[in-house]
């Protein structure tokens, strides 16, 4: 079951397991550089919170959470922007256990910048955000994206 609004944070539980997102615009503290021409990212958090009786144990990998953005308003069809086929960061080879116990919780962090995403193929606008739990649980399918808030994305004058 989840619970969500049109383009904020959002929750699902299913089987004991919860998980939690959010994703916020931050302005980084490092001055920008010809390299980096603005210093905002999108930063997600995914909480992972164990319910059952028994300790949990997944792999998320170097890369447990990715980023998609669809244009607000757009409730259908393909995001516009999806950090699995974007060359924004290199996942591959990299393996992380991660022990949950039970009725503690875990959380997971990723930040993507903002010019790597605009630069990439996304227009400046307004866009909801979805976090994709890019693990899963032993015997279990991988979750599906939840959304995780919204945010307007232009360039830096």
């Amino acid at each position: 079951m989840g619970c969500r609004n049109e383009c904020g944070a959002a929750a699902e539980e299913k089987d004991g397991i919860v998980l939690e997102a959010s994703t916020t615009l931050r302005s980084n503290s490092a001055a920008g550089s010809p390299q980096t021409p603005f210093t905002t990212s999108l930063a997600t958090r995914l909480r992972v919170t164990n319910r059952r009786a028994t300790a949990i144990e997944f792999d998320r990998g170097g890369c447990p959470i990715q980023l998609l953005a669809r244009r607000r308003y757009a409730f259908s069809g393909r995001p516009a922007w999806d950090e699995a086929k974007s060359p924004v960061r290199d996942c591959d080879g990299i393996s992380i256990l991660t022990t949950v116990q039970p009725g503690k919780s875990v959380i997971l962090e990723s930040a993507v910048l903002t010019y790597t995403i605009l630069g990439d193929s996304l227009a400046a606008g307004e866009y909801c955000f979805k976090a994709r739990a890019n693990f899963s649980f032993p015997g279990e399918r991988p979750r599906l994206a939840i959304g995780s808030g919204g945010a307007v994305l232009q360039p830096a004058n």
